[in-house]
């Protein structure tokens, strides 16, 4: 069903309060029955996936989110004008073209890898190229923030306060390159699809694991027979006893598939 991602502004300040809805004329009623300063729309996408929506902005804007709002402060936030109608445009970006993609991901990953290496294109190379860039740049604020979070857990009440919007930019600059890490090896694991990897870019091999499960509905279908002597309620413990080769042969192996940039 179709809701809103919104942002309401209170007043002609940076104030802002970014939540969701199924309607937004009775949304702003209920707000502005609780607010004296007069509420405008300053920005909606209307859209299925507005819950992903909300979550994924309220990320996006973290660093911005209001400290001293209150009961319900998650929502509120302090974004002027600009940053905030860009926040909106890839939020939009996010709902319309990445999280599509990302659900595409899973057909794949069920399947079991061929043998086959796709010839690597530019445009594959490129994504690779430019992975490795958002890694080593993440990989400097990840350092840089875990300094920060050291030096706070040394002095916490002297420094916390101090640090926290530093910390909260820091997050939200990791947040965005993890998205665009993600949209990234989204756009080469769709490349590669059902094939094992594309030359010199990546890998995505299928992986037995390590543990098997013993499956009573394999043994149904080769000895319906069998089946039925255990059937009352299926004993595994009975059946591994008295049926150990059998059971061993029923050991079902199951495969995962695991990504490696080349």
């Amino acid at each position: 069903m179709t809701g809103f991602v919104y942002a309401y502004r209170y007043g002609d300040g940076d104030h802002v309060k970014i939540g969701k809805t199924k309607d937004l004329n009775m949304r702003r009623r209920g707000l502005q029955g609780a607010h004296h300063n007069r509420l405008v729309l300053a920005e909606s996408i209307e859209h299925d996936d507005y819950q992903e929506g909300e979550k994924y902005i309220h990320q996006l804007l973290a660093a911005r989110r209001a400290q001293d709002a209150g009961a319900g402060s998650r929502e509120h936030f302090l974004v002027p004008d600009a940053e905030l109608a860009e926040a909106f445009e890839e939020t939009r970006r996010y709902l319309d073209y990445e999280l599509p993609r990302e659900r595409q991901l899973p057909k794949y990953e069920a399947l079991e890898a061929g043998e086959d290496i796709l010839p690597a294109t530019q445009e594959m190379l490129e994504v690779k190229s430019r992975s490795g860039e958002v890694r080593k740049t993440r990989a400097g604020l990840q350092a840089e923030l875990d300094r920060l979070n050291e030096e706070a857990n040394e002095a916490y009440q002297q420094v916390y306060r101090r640090q926290s919007s530093e910390r909260e930019r820091l997050n939200g600059l990791i947040h965005k390159l993890d998205v665009e890490e993600a949209d990234l090896e989204t756009t080469i694991k769709l490349a590669i699809g059902p094939a094992a990897g594309i030359d010199g870019v990546a890998s995505w091999k299928s992986v037995r694991d390590r543990n098997r499960r013993f499956d009573p509905e394999w043994v149904k279908a080769d000895d319906p027979e069998l089946f039925e002597a255990y059937r009352t309620a299926f004993d595994n413990s009975r059946f591994r006893k008295e049926q150990p080769a059998v059971y061993d042969a029923h050991m079902r192996v199951t495969t995962h598939r695991e990504f490696e940039w080349k």
